[in-house]
């Protein structure tokens, strides 16, 4: 009898340590069979001991003999095997709790480090590193708004680096970034190996054109950037220097070259000895043989501002505003017209009336519009801003429209009347000065083009 209670206190000791055992695994659902394990009055949990994924690696609980064949023994509360055998003891400690990983790594627990590699808290990047908390905000714009500490203004390549107060999103910096490399121009004018080192200086990518063009690169023409130091841009004969738009390629400018004589005329108008003494001289070659009277056939105005030789003019179409608009012409001889007698007028260039086009040529200017300039231009034929500055008159205003920037980047509009009266209607927009106006007709009243539609949003 005396040995039958110690037999019992001893179960009632174990039942005790293993009830305690599970309840420091703070909800760790899959290790509920090993906490009730050591009871083996239903044997149910013994049963899930042996598929317990949890303890999938437990062999103590899968290979153990007296465990399985307790399933069928009803008297198991008072069975000595169970209680000298050792297997129910060692359910509780057999460290399948505490080393199998279930509950180290499963993620269920509170305290066993889930938060710090299992991807949810620290790492995922939903705490910092993809922006989410962090950045989100407007920056730039004519306030020139900064960003927190860490942070960087990222601008989308439509918004130039912010040119006419288009303004950008603040976003963390990056701390590790690939070897990937993709030439890429920054905002501050540095070519970095790929987006996310430039990100990673604190500077967003900007368009090519912002910095210097490497050797290979496109150069030259609207939108092409400039060649980088050591370079030139060198044009096909058909690019015509560069003439209509036409773009050229970098170059290494020649260190040494032979003494052949072959003479070029170089695209500044200037003959050379042959064409890598006028590389050398950073200059493309406009035709294979000496200028002609200068500078014929060569690219002029525009956004070249290359002037003529003498006895020649700068001949631009009707549609290029005698260079206001960006687009170079080409120069031609004024002294190989023959003119017809016939009357046509035409505002010169030089703001000079003509009979016809052909006298205003002749007298070395190029036509400015159709008409007398008393008349003065057709509507949205004169070209404003840009790289230019021309400005209108007091009752005109240059008519930017979104996208263009309000003249940063070199972008024109042309000049167009100010409205005199304007309706009511409350269709928001942001006017190159900064202010938000009711409507757009307002904002033109007001004498300022578009940075875009809707309100302000610095």
């Amino acid at each position: 009898m005396t040995r039958v209670i110690a037999l019992f206190g001893a179960l009632s000791l174990t039942l005790a340590c293993e009830s305690s055992g599970s309840s420091s695994s703070n909800g760790d659902s899959t290790d509920a069979a090993d906490a009730t394990d050591g009871t083996d009055g239903t044997d149910a949990s013994d049963t899930a001991d042996a598929t317990d994924g949890s303890d999938a690696t437990d062999s103590t609980d899968v290979t153990d003999g007296s465990d399985v064949s307790d399933v069928t023994d009803s008297t198991d509360a008072t069975d000595g095997a169970d209680v000298t055998d050792g297997s129910d003891v060692s359910d509780a400690t057999d460290g399948s709790d505490v080393t199998d990983g279930s509950d180290v790594t499963d993620g269920s627990d509170g305290a066993e480090g889930l938060d710090t590699h299992d991807g949810t808290d620290a790492s995922d990047g939903s705490d910092g590193s993809d922006g989410t908390d962090g950045g989100g905000t407007f920056c730039g714009g004519f306030a020139g708004i900064k960003c927190a500490g860490g942070e960087f203004c990222d601008y989308s390549l439509d918004a130039q680096c912010g040119a006419g107060d288009m303004g950008g999103i603040c976003q963390p910096i990056p701390h590790a970034c690939d070897a990937n490399y993709v030439a890429t121009c920054g905002c501050d004018g540095v070519i970095y190996s790929n987006p996310c080192e430039a990100n990673a200086k604190g500077v967003a990518v900007a368009p090519k054109w912002f910095c210097p063009a490497p050797e290979g690169e496109p150069c030259g023409g609207k939108g092409n950037p400039q060649c980088g130091d050591g370079l030139f841009c060198d044009f096909p004969l058909e690019q015509i220097c560069g003439a209509a738009d036409g773009s050229g390629l970098c170059q290494k400018v020649p260190e040494a070259c032979d003494l052949n004589l072959d003479p070029v005329c170089g695209c500044n108008g200037v003959t050379y000895d042959n064409a890598c003494f006028a590389n050398a001289a950073g200059v493309a070659v406009a035709t294979p043989e000496w200028c002609k009277g200068g500078t014929i056939g060569q690219a002029c105005g525009g956004w070249t501002g290359k002037k003529c030789g003498e006895g020649e003019f700068c001949k631009y179409d009707a549609n290029q505003l005698c260079g206001a608009a960006e687009t170079p012409g080409v120069c031609e001889s004024t002294g190989e017209l023959v003119c017809p007698q016939v009357t046509e007028p035409v505002c010169g260039c030089d703001g000079m009336d003509y009979d016809n086009e052909c006298l205003a040529n002749t007298a070395g200017t190029s036509v400015s519009f159709f008409g007398t300039c008393d008349e003065g231009p057709p509507v949205g034929s004169v070209a404003c801003g840009g790289w230019l500055g021309n400005t209108c008159t007091d009752s005109e205003y240059c008519a930017y429209q979104p996208g263009e920037y309000c003249g940063a980047a070199d972008a024109s509009s042309v000049c167009m009347p100010k409205p005199e009266a304007c309706d009511d209607v409350k269709m928001p927009v942001c006017g190159c000065d900064g202010q938000t106006y009711e409507n757009e007709c307002k904002a033109n009243a007001a004498g300022t083009g578009l940075v875009d539609y809707g309100a302000c949003t610095m």
